[in-house]
């Protein structure tokens, strides 16, 4: 299904299960719904089942707007007491829609004491108080957190899930993933059937650099599995940078525990402390677009008394305060203000979750849970900015139920498309206009949602599996230097050196990159060495080149390499063939 036909389904009134593969858009579906709705005169009920994912969408957790806490079941005493909650009967009262993002992290048990004080609350035996619901998240992730004892049941397995019958939208397509191999390595995770030679392209990264002695894979983002690692990297690499260190302390207005709260679910410090020279991350979306939460930088200096990043693309941002928001029926009660910042030579893969990063050197040879190994490698966006240093066979499992469970999604997604199809424009719009009158809204005016186009909205358009290419491919015609490529496109060079390889690999019979030979041979001190290297070993891998040239004293890196094999194969188009990005460079 596309993002299209998904938001007219979730906008007709259906209880919806939104889900798709990690980048296919989930969470910029969502706020589009809620924007439309909240445009309508509908406001949303906006939580998810993680702070860090409520964050996400501007919500709330699910346990504290439900009211469940941290409780693992309920008491008739328990009910009365809630019922008894003036404020919280008024919240379930009014509450047209719900929606519960990162379902994954739900337990069943908790899923169904939501609906069962829902019911109780509205005096209304149908699922979940009769509130339209609409549930998103991804059931290959990170399963719910449990103790032994505790109700391990994913919220699908729940009596109640099926009771509502929510209409599965399976978003196909990414946004994020540009390479093939990878593309096959997830989809062979989500299926529980990775072949032998996935998983030997997948192990043979872990040998592929030398960690400790190449430098320009210092500032590399690290994922962890545990917070005691990340913590320690992060300190260590700060406490090496001996200029001045600079803070700055999170603001708090509203409510005391919920501002607390807020505190704990963003991924900003409460006292962000940082040196000229530091490796930093955006961990928010910008208004103005200039960085989304994952950019990666460097702090240059200050201005204004506020930090100056470089990010890996060049651009200068001036990183200014940003806001956290509380919302309860629709008012802001609780507000946090801090620079989105977060120290970045490491991160955990839990709180990696919903970023998309063009590199990342992961660490899963810890990995302890299933799902935690496909959430850190679906972060990145191709084989080549994957840098792995340690994985377990527990980072290749995804829960059995959760793979059975997603069959069934695709096949009910299929149905749901199929019906939309059916459907003409005016029939839609009906039932989008029927849904809003029934919740005593109206259906919102304006350029973005007169006629049709409340319909749809602002649908962001997939992209193809080699768009990302095919935009480098337009620069080289145009004889852009890498290092302007890099630069217009917001890349990274390593990344613009990956891209000219696919499309020289891939058989572009137009794709001629000589003239930026003169460029490469004087930014490259030893070229002509290692261009002799690469006609004494007779091949085009890089390991053996390397180790040639070491062997010999001389100085290279591997990004020098993939120019220099780039320039040759430039020459001698023919020897030059796709296997040898497969295997170790």
């Amino acid at each position: 299904m596309n993002q299209e036909e998904a938001l007219k389904i979730m906008k007709m009134g259906a209880n919806v299960f939104l889900t798709g593969i990690p980048g296919a858009g989930k969470t910029y579906i969502l706020n589009q719904y809620i924007d439309f709705m909240r445009r309508a005169g509908l406001s949303p009920s906006v939580t998810a089942s993680t702070g860090i994912a409520s964050t996400h969408i501007g919500g709330a957790t699910i346990h504290s707007w439900s009211g469940i806490g941290i409780k693992k079941s309920f008491s008739d005493i328990d009910i009365d007491k809630l019922t008894q909650n003036e404020r919280l009967y008024q919240r379930y009262k009014n509450a047209k829609i719900l929606i519960i993002d990162e379902i994954s992290m739900l337990s069943a048990s908790q899923f169904e004491m939501i609906d069962v004080l829902a019911r109780e609350m509205r005096q209304n035996d149908k699922p979940f108080g009769g509130i339209r619901v609409i549930l998103s998240g991804d059931f290959f992730q990170l399963p719910p957190v449990s103790r032994p004892g505790d109700d391990d049941r994913y919220a699908f397995e729940s009596p109640v899930w099926r009771e509502l019958n929510p209409v599965v939208c399976y978003l196909l397509g990414t946004y994020r993933h540009e390479d093939d191999v990878l593309k096959k390595i997830l989809d062979s995770i989500r299926r529980r059937d990775i072949s032998q030679d996935l998983r030997r392209k997948l192990f043979s990264k872990i040998e592929e650099k030398n960690w400790e002695r190449d430098n320009s894979l210092k500032d590399v983002t690290r994922l962890y599995t545990h917070n005691a690692d990340v913590d320690r990297e992060n300190e260590a690499r700060l406490g090496q940078i001996k200029k001045e260190e600079f803070s700055y302390e999170m603001k708090t207005r509203g409510k005391k525990h919920l501002a607390e709260s807020l505190k704990k679910w963003c991924l900003a410090p409460e006292n962000l402390r940082l040196k000229e020279g530091a490796q930093v991350m955006f961990v928010k979306n910008d208004t103005q677009k200039r960085y989304v939460n994952g950019t990666r930088g460097m702090v240059i200096g200050k201005e204004g008394g506020l930090p100056v990043v470089k990010t890996l693309s060049g651009k200068k941002i001036l990183a200014e305060y940003a806001e956290w928001v509380f919302e309860e029926d629709g008012r802001v009660v609780a507000q946090i203000e801090q620079i989105p910042l977060r120290l970045a030579w490491a991160i955990t893969v839990h709180k990696s979750q919903g970023m998309t990063l063009d590199e990342a050197h992961i660490n899963l040879s810890k990995s302890f849970t299933p799902g935690q190994g496909y959430v850190g490698l679906s972060r990145i966006k191709s084989m080549s900015g994957l840098f792995l240093s340690g994985l377990n066979e527990e980072a290749l499992m995804v829960d059995e139920r959760a793979a059975r469970a997603d069959r069934n999604f695709l096949d009910r997604s299929k149905m749901a498309s199929d019906k939309i199809k059916e459907m003409n424009k005016n029939e839609i719009k009906k039932k989008i206009g029927k849904f809003l009158k029934e919740g005593g809204g109206k259906a919102p005016k304006g350029k973005d949602f007169s006629d049709s186009a409340y319909c749809s909205a602002r649908v962001k358009p997939l992209e193809t599996n080699l768009s990302t290419y095919d935009e480098t491919a337009k620069f080289v015609k145009k004889e852009y230097s890498i290092k302007e490529i890099a630069k217009k496109r917001e890349l990274k060079e390593a990344t613009i050196i990956s891209h000219l390889e696919k499309l020289k690999s891939g058989g572009t019979k137009d794709f001629d990159i000589g003239y930026m030979s003169p460029g490469i041979k004087a930014d490259i001190k030893e070229f002509s060495k290692m261009e002799k290297a690469f006609k004494k070993v007779g091949e085009y891998k890089l390991s053996p080149i390397k180790k040639y040239l070491d062997k010999k004293g001389i100085d290279n890196t591997y990004n020098d390499l993939r120019l220099v094999r780039l320039m040759l194969s430039n020459r001698d188009f023919k020897s030059f063939k796709l296997k040898d990005f497969d295997k170790e460079k």
